[in-house]
């Protein structure tokens, strides 16, 4: 006999992924909390992982300059849903003109009224 769990309700163990399910069995709610972490940045040498469970998320998500090697990466492209109530999906900010090495992936973002993923270049110096 073979048990698995549930995804939203697996416990990871992987010390820098943090999990997102709407439901509440993940280390945050909402993608945002997980991008806000003090852990995302403290180090920018150090990639992290944000691991989303299914759901519709209604956030406009921001990645500032402070925040590089973050890898956003649904579970499941058609059950991952980004859907803001007005405005941009994602806005990514540079903090200068290096690449922030961030990645999107496994997901799908729709909009009514703004970008899927709008990128700034920030005001560092470049």
């Amino acid at each position: 006999m073979c048990l698995l769990a549930e995804p939203s309700l697996a416990q990871h163990t992987l010390q820098r992924t943090l999990t997102v399910d709407p439901s509440g069995n993940a280390d945050f709610t909402t993608i945002q909390a997980a991008i806000d972490s003090p852990r995302i940045g403290s180090d920018p040498s150090t990639r992290f992982t944000v691991l989303i469970y299914p759901g519709t998320y209604a956030e406009s998500l921001t990645l500032d300059g402070t925040k590089e090697n973050v890898d956003l990466v649904g579970v499941d492209s058609d059950a991952v849903v980004i859907a803001p109530p007005s405005g941009n999906g994602l806005t990514i900010t540079s903090g200068t003109e290096a690449a922030r090495h961030n990645t999107i992936g496994n997901l799908t973002i729709r909009t009514t009224d703004g970008h899927g993923i709008e990128i700034r270049k920030g005001t560092g110096p470049g």
